[in-house]
């Protein structure tokens, strides 16, 4: 179906950015603080699920989803960085994940211009510790994999808490994302306005990419 398809895709984006990710870490840094400058970033995840993940109103029996893997682009920006330490703005422009189980169900998360305070010690000028948070615009789905389409699809605010060490342009992290959007009853035919219910996308996601 449809959505095994579009995590099938989202997989393969994942594994192409890991390789990449490989390549450009022995990119030499340059001579400035690295730690505390405006940068670009990328990332790719895989984590685990709540038991509740992606199920309407925890309503749905034996629903289970497997890892979950995506991956996310984004910027920050440092307001007048002290020597050893910075305060910035953090924006994800685009942040992708899914999942699917032994069920005959799929979940995937979209979230757009993520933004939020994020914190950074620096170590030394290779080395520092980021501390941050984001405000997530969500688009959240569950669907069908077998038969006829059939699912519940949403869009609401969810928030992300995580913590990260970086190491020149390498990034390591976990962060937890947590809330719940609103959700309408899809089928092949239409949606149905009538049938509603919360979605909750509570995760643990590891993450590892570049930040130059």
């Amino acid at each position: 179906m449809e959505s095994t398809k579009f995590i099938t895709k989202a997989k393969r984006v994942s594994i192409f950015l890991g390789a990449a990710f490989l390549l450009l870490s022995t990119v030499q840094t340059q001579a400035k603080n690295r730690t505390l400058s405006n940068g670009f970033s990328m990332h790719i995840m895989l984590g685990s699920t709540s038991s509740e993940f992606g199920n309407p109103d925890n309503n749905v029996d034996g629903l289970e989803y497997g890892m979950l893997n995506g991956f996310q682009i984004g910027n920050r920006w440092y307001f007048s960085p002290a020597d050893t330490w910075g305060i910035g703005l953090m924006v994800n422009w685009f942040d992708f994940s899914g999942a699917s189980g032994d069920s005959d169900f799929a979940a995937a998360d979209a979230a757009l211009f993520e933004l939020g305070p994020i914190g950074t010690y620096a170590i030394n000028e290779s080395m520092a510790i980021d501390g941050y948070y984001n405000l997530r615009p969500t688009f959240l789905v569950m669907a069908s994999t077998e038969g006829d389409l059939m699912g519940y699809g949403g869009f609401g605010i969810t928030h992300a808490l995580g913590v990260a060490y970086r190491w020149k342009v390498l990034s390591v992290g976990v962060e937890t994302v947590f809330g719940s959007v609103n959700s309408v009853y899809v089928d092949e035919d239409d949606f149905h306005d009538d049938v509603q219910a919360k979605l909750k996308n509570n995760s643990t996601r590891f993450v590892l990419g570049v930040k130059f």
